[in-house]
């Protein structure tokens, strides 16, 4: 099985990500999972924490073109 990964969309505190699974050149599966950076204490709501500029410029060279 091959996986290809991409940044789908990047916002404020989150990076969203999104996968093509295939074998054998067909595809079986696609995905999406979004990951937000945060603050965690226990006993109370994360805290969203927006990313550093430094961090988007990481992620922006691998974002896919936006969809129509």
């Amino acid at each position: 099985v091959d996986v290809a990964v991409a940044v789908a969309e990047i916002g404020g505190s989150s990076v969203g990500y999104r996968f093509r699974f295939e074998s054998a050149g067909r595809l079986v599966a696609t995905g999406r999972v979004v990951a937000v950076r945060c603050v965690m204490q226990a006993g109370k709501k994360p805290v969203p924490v927006r990313l550093s500029p430094l961090l988007v410029s990481r992620f922006e060279p691998h974002l896919l073109p936006a969809e129509a």
